[in-house]
């Protein structure tokens, strides 16, 4: 293992370490208000783009850690859309 492949990997878990405190608070208290969709969106998106570049280039280290980060990003962005649909108010009822 060369120094280059040991800083991909020490990069690499600081990623996916990062997102695991926004990802237990979030399933922890259920509160996902102060998380902008776009934020979520975008970020899995970058992420997965990542996990397909490594793809490409065969990069293992670059498929495995972003490959957690996604589906860590991923399961927020769920819990956010399901906690928005429960604020919902049901519709009106329909009079004829």
């Amino acid at each position: 293992m060369n120094a280059t492949e040991i800083i991909g990997i020490i990069a690499g878990v600081i990623t996916t370490v990062s997102s695991l405190p926004q990802l237990v608070f979030t399933v922890k208290s259920r509160d996902t208000a102060g998380i902008s969709y776009i934020f979520l969106v975008l970020t899995t998106l970058r992420i997965g783009l990542w996990v397909a570049y490594g793809a490409m280039v065969n990069n293992t280290t670059l498929i495995v850690f972003n490959s957690i980060s996604f589906c860590q990003y991923f399961a927020i962005t769920v819990f956010k859309f399901f906690n928005e649909m429960k604020k919902k108010p049901p519709p009106p009822p329909i009079v004829v």
